[in-house]
């Protein structure tokens, strides 16, 4: 059996950025060091919020490393760690990083067990490419598929659309593929006494969490809220792109709606939860998304969700059991009156996500992570 000590965590971005792929790497990392294990985090010196972060730091014990050329990185030293985990499905440096792990294994040098977690990387939202970035990461991807086959150990899928999607991408090598949710921080299960009494005058609004970008359709929540005045909108999380910020801006000043609508920025803990519990709802209707972290942060604290029908949600989601299941801007208008006037079904929903959530507990799920390494090295 392999005996697990030393840990390398790769991520394209890292904290302070908070997107969801960043806070599961650090949910992970900070849950694996807690156990005694030795973490260490490869990622860059900038996000798309910051620029020139301390090339070294350690934080909760995990020691980052953030590397100006990370895209053309080969790790050194990387034979040291016993566990090497890759975040998201990158063309680079994954792409070296494969190809070197490969040559060593064909030259029967021992290398660290890889996995594998790709968060919807392997089927991205290709609107957002041009034509030929689009082609030339097509190309990298099915290179990488090919080198799959001898460098990864373990692909761990986060939901079970993307076990799914991952089957048929990598179709002969499907049986490195695992099903292991993304988890969530046990404090997202304890109640709340004292939170700001600001947020409780914003009440009734839709929650909207997450990165701010064209590909979220914040702009949809405001065109279904907007001729509903009882409602108010919160907006909380980075702003990944200027330009959607922007338009969201002049969305709300077209519609003068600025008294009811509230942007907080990024929010974590106490702030996040306080946030989540005092909303109507929580809602996201993104273009695209491997799983939508914030979706079960909402159902661990007992609240609704409105989604729209991706297929990842309608694997998640039960319509009217955790929430509503949209298509359009009348049928989230229409949730949100339901959820206005039947506080029975309200009630049924917080039982039913309250127990559904239990299962994404971070301890569990560090839990079943080793101990799928450990019968696959047994």
């Amino acid at each position: 059996m392999r005996r697990i000590r030393k840990i390398l965590i790769m991520t394209e971005y890292f904290l302070p950025f908070l997107g969801g792929i960043e806070v599961q790497a650090y949910r992970i990392a900070r849950e694996f060091s807690n156990r005694g294990f030795y973490v260490e985090i490869y990622t860059q010196n900038k996000t798309p919020l910051h620029r020139d972060l301390p090339l070294t730091e350690v934080l909760d014990g995990i020691k980052i490393k953030r590397i100006r050329y990370f895209k053309y990185l080969i790790p050194q030293n990387i034979l040291r760690f016993d566990l090497i985990i890759l975040f998201n499905f990158l063309a680079f440096p994954y792409m070296f990083l494969f190809i070197y792990i490969w040559m060593l294994r064909s030259l029967k040098v021992k290398t660290p067990y890889i996995v594998l977690i790709p968060e919807g990387g392997h089927d991205p939202n290709w609107k957002e490419f041009s034509f030929m970035t689009g082609i030339i990461k097509k190309l990298i991807m099915y290179l990488e598929r090919h080198f799959i086959a001898y460098s990864i150990d373990k692909i761990i899928a986060v939901s079970t659309w993307e076990y799914i999607s991952l089957a048929n991408f990598l179709k002969e090598n499907r049986n490195k593929i695992v099903l292991i949710p993304n988890c969530i921080d046990e404090y997202a299960y304890e109640p709340i006494k004292n939170c700001d009494q600001t947020i409780n005058k914003l009440k009734p609004y839709v929650l909207y969490l997450g990165r701010i970008a064209r590909r979220k359709r914040i702009d949809m929540i405001i065109e279904a809220v907007k001729d509903q005045p009882r409602i108010n909108i919160v907006v909380v999380g980075p702003i990944h792109e200027i330009e959607a910020y922007i338009k969201i801006k002049q969305l709300v000043k077209l519609y003068h709606i600025e008294n009811r609508f509230y942007y907080f920025g990024p929010a974590t803990g106490l702030l996040k939860y306080c946030l989540i519990d005092n909303s109507l709802a929580v809602i996201l209707i993104s273009e695209h998304e491997a799983e939508g972290i914030v979706v079960k942060e909402a159902m661990a604290r007992g609240k609704p969700v409105i989604v729209n029908d991706l297929d990842t949600f309608k694997y998640l989601i039960k319509n009217q059991v955790n929430g509503f299941i949209v298509k359009d801007i009348n049928d989230i208008m229409e949730a949100i009156n339901r959820l206005m006037t039947d506080q029975q079904l309200v009630k049924l929903i917080e039982v039913n996500n309250k127990y559904k959530a239990k299962m994404w507990m971070c301890k569990a799920l560090v839990s079943r992570f080793l101990e799928v390494i450990k019968q696959d090295t047994t």
